[in-house]
């Protein structure tokens, strides 16, 4: 497959899946973390390696969506990555509610080794949904709906949005998503959770400031665990044909 505007693609799927956001355990007290990588994507300035504390979520806010994504904190992900064809890597992920206001929490999500590919974001979380509302690398048309409020299996949501970035090209992205069921995963630490399978069907047609556009369309498949966030990701690299990108949390044995 051709090789078409990588890191653009990459962004908008990342908004599409959505929810890396965080996600370490609570009872990791661990540290020692891996400093994240400097090819973060993120505006932040802060190169601090201890996580900041959040603003406290208030309780209309803590909704099944937070709790999935893991929301409900500050919290530091590592996530072992496949980018297909055996590019295995290695990617962090730092979430943190900067503040509430008007019934409403942002919140700072920064991503660095291999998961700054997909960006880093600001995310708002209302009583209706969770939104993604600034990317660092582009600029959204609106806020794109991650996950309603109440997902649930059998929930089922659309989202739409589009992506202008720095050079002039546009994504203009269509998202069915639909939450199957609740499964059984085990994870690295070598137990079992109960978690939430969510499949996105999508459609994104790039659009370059010059030349022919293309268009993608796929299916990702996503995990999460409440109180943990996505645990695992499956969705096509639309970079490699026949290849797959595919994260896994990476967990402490206990």
């Amino acid at each position: 497959m051709k090789r078409i505007q990588s890191w653009t693609l990459l962004i908008a799927l990342g908004l599409l899946i959505g929810g890396c956001q965080n996600s370490t355990p609570a009872p990791a007290t661990d540290t020692g973390t891996k400093e994240p990588s400097k090819e973060s994507s993120s505006t932040s300035t802060d190169t601090s390696t201890d996580l900041e504390a959040s603003v406290e979520l208030p309780a209309e806010l803590k909704t099944a969506a937070a709790e999935y994504y893991g929301m409900t904190g500050s919290r530091e992900s590592v996530f072992e990555t496949n980018w297909g064809e055996d590019k295995k890597g290695e990617g962090t992920e730092r979430v943190r509610i900067l503040n509430v206001e008007n019934g409403e929490a942002r919140v700072d999500v920064v991503r660095a080794g291999e998961l700054a590919q997909l960006g880093s974001e600001t995310v708002v979380i209302r009583k209706d949904g969770i939104y993604t509302e600034s990317v660092g690398r582009g600029e959204l048309s609106k806020p794109a709906l991650q996950l309603p409020s109440d997902v649930a299996p059998g929930k089922k949501w659309n989202s739409s949005f589009d992506l202008k970035m720095p050079d002039g090209s546009v994504v203009k992205a269509e998202m069915n998503g639909e939450a199957l069921a609740i499964e059984k995963i085990k994870l690295s630490d070598g137990k079992e959770y109960d978690a939430l399978v969510i499949v996105n069907k999508y459609t994104m047609k790039s659009t370059p400031a010059s030349g022919a556009g293309s268009t993608v369309t796929g299916e990702a498949k996503s995990w999460l665990v409440k109180g943990l966030g996505m645990v695992k990701l499956d969705m096509p690299n639309p970079n490699e044909a026949n290849a797959r990108m595919v994260m896994n949390l990476i967990l402490p044995k206990s």
